[in-house]
């Protein structure tokens, strides 16, 4: 029997989709796939079919299949490394209670922000001081970096657990984009640095900004998942641009005011 026209045009529809999509039956083995999908794995969509017999495919498949809302996937067949988002929709009984898994390729996101705050991670925020720089070099116009360690952080994952210090870290990481301009940039690294670009900015004004940090930092009411108080300690480092500096350098004045209390100015408020 001929397949109805609008059930062919839902299938036409489907296949090219901007969204690369799965289906499962019952079982949970994968029935189809859209070219979408198929692309962004760079293989044949029939090795997707069945669950696949090839280990790599078969890998990939079972974390499209896992409960992550974002799935890491590694590069295949020269196929970059890329991270997607999954959204499930279970189908209707008489079609067999399977599933439509629907995946977002949000690699560029990924690549830019931090995972736990949401802030710009380190790459990014060399990519966006580097054109700042280069018009402070050009117009001689100022520009103010700023680093913040938060002592306590260093052992809260042995001594509270990991939600505790990422539930500490998201709601810093709220506090400073509270408190920044649209214009200012605000990172977290892997060391756990906090760094503001702040553009068109002297020092002293930025000195301004960190003590309203500061001061909004000691009032926070931080507790573990536990109940028990968690006391954090800011530590700032600022520096201005001045001539000479590229971004390397200038990363490394704040740095090293941080750590060491030379070469910028460095501040610890209690």
């Amino acid at each position: 029997m001929a397949k109805h026209p609008d059930l062919m045009l839902s299938s036409q529809a489907l296949q090219s989709a901007p969204l690369a999509m799965l289906m499962l039956d019952g079982s949970g083995r994968v029935t189809w796939a859209n070219d979408e999908l198929a692309c962004i794995l760079g293989v044949p969509i029939e090795s997707l079919i069945g669950n696949g017999d090839d280990k790599l495919v078969q890998m990939c498949l079972k974390r499209l299949l896992s409960d992550d809302e974002i799935i890491a996937l590694p590069s295949i067949n020269n196929n970059p490394e890329c991270w997607l988002k999954c959204w499930i929709q279970d189908m209707p009984e008489q079609s067999g209670k399977g599933q439509l898994r629907y995946f977002a390729d949000v690699s560029e996101y990924i690549r830019t922000k931090d995972p736990v705050t949401g802030l710009l991670n380190e790459r990014s925020l060399v990519q966006g001081l580097d054109p700042q720089v280069s018009r402070s070099r050009r117009y001689n116009n100022p520009l103010s970096v700023v680093a913040m360690y938060l002592e306590g952080l260093e052992d809260m994952d042995d001594r509270y657990g990991v939600s505790t210090r990422e539930r500490v870290l998201v709601t810093v990481g709220q506090l400073l984009k509270d408190q920044m301009r649209w214009a200012d940039l605000i990172a977290h690294t892997e060391e756990d640095e906090f760094i503001f670009v702040l553009p068109e900015t002297r020092k002293d004004d930025a000195s301004k900004l960190v003590a309203k940090v500061n001061e909004y930092l000691l009032k926070m009411d931080v507790v573990a998942d536990n109940g028990d108080p968690i006391e954090l300690i800011p530590h700032f480092g600022v520096a201005e641009w001045q001539k000479g500096d590229d971004v390397t350098l200038l990363l490394s004045r704040v740095s090293e005011a941080l750590k060491a209390g030379h070469g910028a100015e460095v501040i610890q408020m209690n």
